[in-house]
């Protein structure tokens, strides 16, 4: 019986000498999935059983021209549909993709994934595998000052659109008095509830929690030929996303920029520099091999 799990634990895998190049082709399932094939077998299992677990809820198929199992409407899980992806970067090093879809549950919206493989191993690489220690803590804090800024900017704004708003109905008593009636009309409750919303992310975010559960182990990271983007889920919930205009945010960095803060096996996939292997770091690949 095939097993395929993604890891609690395994040994490091160490970079092969020469890796052959991987051609992205297209599955069609609700929409288009990305499907790595190079000839090498392990690997690009690695590589499409991370995709298909995630995105379509089953392991990939064994070869492209197998296709994906269509399941009957009543088996279907409510999740994922409308995929699509793009190629970011591949080449002798790395493998970066990016996969589009729609998520259903409650509701509905459109999001966006990212893939980063080693591409002689297929294993998944995360920013915590680029960045030392210490230069994940640099990065961490200027994107959250970054961050911050934003929310500032969003709350400035919100607040002139405030004062633009009683001078166009005539209404003399200034923000953020309250109206002469005691009452808000409907343009100033959106502006005031937004505001509030956006204050309450800040202090959230600069609470000394806030650092031990958003880490570079479990950020978003997005890499193309010259560039990386660290990505960030909206602050809004649900009920709250419409006043959201902030939404996603993102710190990107022209690769060779950050240098400085990279391991050696992140100078390795990005810059060009010699063979090294990455942590001993097993969580979140994917394990292959057969039970009994």
């Amino acid at each position: 019986v095939l097993f395929v799990c993604i890891a609690a634990a395994l040994p490091t895998l160490v970079a092969a000498a020469q890796s052959v190049p991987i051609e992205v082709k297209t599955v069609t399932y609700k929409g288009t999935l990305p499907y790595a094939e190079s000839g090498n077998a392990k690997r690009d299992a690695r590589i499409n059983h991370r995709i298909f677990l995630d995105m379509a809820e089953q392991p990939a198929p064994a070869k492209h021209s197998d296709g994906i199992k269509v399941l009957k409407e009543q088996d279907e899980p409510q999740g994922s549909s409308g995929f699509g992806f793009s190629v970011l970067r591949n080449d002798d090093r790395v493998l970066a993709l990016e996969v589009d879809a729609e998520g259903c549950g409650a509701y509905c919206e459109h999001y966006w994934t990212q893939y980063n493989f080693d591409a002689s191993t297929g294993r998944m690489i995360f920013a915590s595998d680029i960045f030392t220690p210490a230069g994940g803590a640099t990065l961490l804090k200027q994107n959250l000052a970054k961050r911050l800024a934003e929310y500032k900017r969003a709350i400035a704004g919100l607040n002139k659109d405030a004062v633009a708003n009683r001078k166009k109905k005539g209404i003399a008593t200034p923000c953020p008095q309250p109206m002469p009636d005691g009452k808000q009309d409907e343009e100033e409750e959106r502006i005031s509830e937004t505001i509030d919303m956006y204050e309450r992310c800040m202090e959230s975010m600069s609470s000394p929690d806030y650092g031990k559960y958003f880490t570079l182990a479990n950020a978003s990271l997005k890499i193309d030929g010259e560039s990386m983007t660290v990505g960030y889920g909206r602050c809004s919930n649900h009920s709250m996303r419409a006043l959201d205009d902030v939404g996603d945010q993102r710190g990107a960095y022209k690769i060779a920029d950050l240098t400085p803060h990279f391991t050696a096996y992140g100078k390795y996939l990005l810059m060009g520099g010699p063979q090294a292997a990455p942590r001993a770091e097993p969580y979140r690949q994917i394990l292959q091999g057969r039970v009994g």
